[in-house]
C-alpha cells in the first residue's frame, strides 16, 4: 500500500493508492516522512534527498552501506505497526509535506474504520 497524507494546503492532483483511497497530493514534494520500516526502504531508494529521517536510527554495522547524505538523518519514529513510536508533535515539527506507507493493503486498512483518527491527519 501507498499511502500519502498531504501537510500544507497547495495540492496539485488526487491519486488513487493501492488501497483504492482518494488522496490528494502537493505538487511539489520535497519532505518525505516514511510511516515505517517498510517505507523508509522505499524512500531511501526511490528519493533519498527528500527523506527526513528514520524510523529507527541505522545501527553502526548498517551505515556503511548507506549514503553519506542519509546515515546521520535524526530518527523520527514509527507511525505503523505494533510499537508506533512517532508521537504528533514529532511529526508536526518535522514539517513532512506527504507521508508514505507502504505494506498490506488488508480490509481494514482499507475501510475508513480501520483508520485511527488523529488531530490534523488521519493514520492508517
Amino acid at each position: 500500500m501507498l499511502l500519502t497524507i498531504p501537510f500544507g494546503t497547495a495540492f496539485a492532483r488526487e491519486v488513487v493508492d493501492s488501497a483504492g483511497r482518494k488522496v490528494e497530493v502537493p505538487d511539489h514534494i520535497a519532505r518525505v516522512m516514511a510511516a515505517g520500516p517498510s517505507a523508509s526502504v522505499l524512500v531511501y531508494m526511490l528519493a533519498p534527498e527528500k527523506l527526513i529521517g528514520w524510523n529507527r536510527k541505522p545501527r553502526p554495522a548498517e551505515r556503511p552501506y548507506l549514503a553519506p547524505s542519509v546515515r546521520d538523518l535524526p530518527e523520527v519514529g514509527r507511525l505503523t505497526g505494533r510499537g508506533g513510536t512517532a508521537s504528533l508533535e514529532a511529526v508536526m515539527a518535522a514539517k513532512p509535506d506527504v507521508i508514505v506507507d507502504f505494506g498490506s493493503t488488508r480490509p481494514t486498512s482499507r475501510s475508513p474504520t480501520g483508520c485511527r483518527a488523529r488531530p490534523a491527519f488521519p493514520i492508517c
